[in-house]
């Protein structure tokens, strides 16, 4: 089953793309506020309130590594996906995971070096194969965008029928990714599950403020502000368990604990996230966008 995600993914990734077109990434382009709270969110204040949170807990060092890998980590797919199905600017969604990943192929070295000294007091270099992961990210995600603006660009009838199809599907996605995390994991899970459970809630609820708070005060649009938090709120747990398990990297199963159970528990807060805000829409109206 876990063999077929990739392809589900791609298909999920075209029906986004199937709601896009030129002019969104220009408004984008033409309101560059967004992202740059979005970035400074999630390449800036999420690390430094990961690791307040992570050195002020009494957490097992590799625990705290879990919480600090997962906050090095980009947006991933996945945010991208929960944007589009939330109804937000997929196309802001889509620059930020990016512009991120790009940036994860310098920040994340540089602070999983400094966290490791400080967690677990050792001072080896970390090296990330990164580059090739920040270009599979890209590839996966503005190949099948590029496909499906392209459809509706020459078939808009076409991508008009099909995208509901797919945003249903998307849904189905969810809880499958859930069932393989858990499946894959249980017997790490069950030994640290209580100590990383309150970790990784509290960072999620963490990630979620920052980008909402970030959006508030940069007077964004609702839009906008709904895309933030989760952008800033879903990081790519597949990556950040692949940093910890990975041979040639970190090779620690228990630093894989957090981004696992992260996997599974941020999809449940993100859902409750987009319910909440849409059904705060008609009381607390936002200020229009400034650019």
């Amino acid at each position: 089953m876990s063999s077929a995600l990739p392809v589900f993914l791609f298909v999920l990734m075209l029906g986004m793309g199937l709601t896009l077109a030129p002019a969104d990434f220009k408004r984008v382009a033409l309101y560059p506020k967004a992202a740059a709270v979005g970035l400074t969110g999630q390449i800036l204040l999420l690390p430094l309130c990961a690791f307040l949170l992570a050195a002020s807990l009494p957490l097992r060092p590799e625990i705290a590594m879990g919480v600090m890998i997962l906050a090095v980590c980009p947006g991933g797919i996945l945010s991208n996906l929960i944007t589009h199905l939330a109804r937000g600017e997929v196309a802001l969604s889509v620059t930020l995971t990016c512009i991120s990943s790009l940036a994860t192929v310098i920040t994340m070295p540089l602070l999983l070096n400094g966290s490791l000294t400080y967690f677990m007091g050792q001072s080896s270099s970390v090296e990330l194969p990164l580059l090739q992961t920040a270009q599979r990210i890209m590839l996966i995600t503005a190949l099948p965008i590029a496909i499906g603006m392209g459809i509706r660009a020459v078939m808009p009838g076409f991508a008009s029928r099909v995208e509901p199809v797919l945003r249903f599907l998307g849904w189905l996605f969810l809880p499958l990714m859930i069932y393989l995390i858990w499946s894959k994991e249980q017997g790490r899970l069950s030994t640290y599950l209580a100590q990383a459970g309150v970790v990784t809630l509290a960072l999620s609820l963490i990630t979620l403020a920052i980008g909402v708070t970030g959006g508030l005060l940069a007077r964004l649009q609702r839009k906008q502000v709904l895309t933030l938090g989760i952008e800033v709120g879903a990081q790519n747990a597949l990556l950040g368990g692949t940093v910890a398990l990975s041979p040639a990297l970190l090779n620690n199963a228990t630093m894989a604990v957090v981004p696992t159970i992260y996997g599974s528990t941020m999809l449940l807060v993100l859902a409750l996230f987009v319910a909440g805000f849409r059904a705060s829409e008609r009381l607390l109206p936002l200020p229009p966008v400034s650019p």
